[in-house]
């Protein structure tokens, strides 16, 4: 993880909170798109599953 820079002062240590605020929000967004990701391949997943068991019960190979 990158040292943060702090600057002395009122005006530095508002650009320190503003770049403090960007990277939480650069994080949260990562782990939000992340987290869809894996909800989207589990849900794939559970379709492919039911697709094959349908298939098997009907005679087929089940994929």
């Amino acid at each position: 993880m990158p040292v943060v820079d702090f600057p002395k002062g009122k005006k530095g240590s508002s650009a320190v909170e503003d770049r403090l605020a960007d990277h939480l929000d650069r994080i949260i967004e990562q782990m939000a798109l992340e987290h869809f990701q894996t909800v989207e391949n589990a849900q794939i997943d559970l379709i492919w599953g039911r697709v094959a068991a349908r298939d098997k019960e009907r005679g087929g190979p089940g994929f």
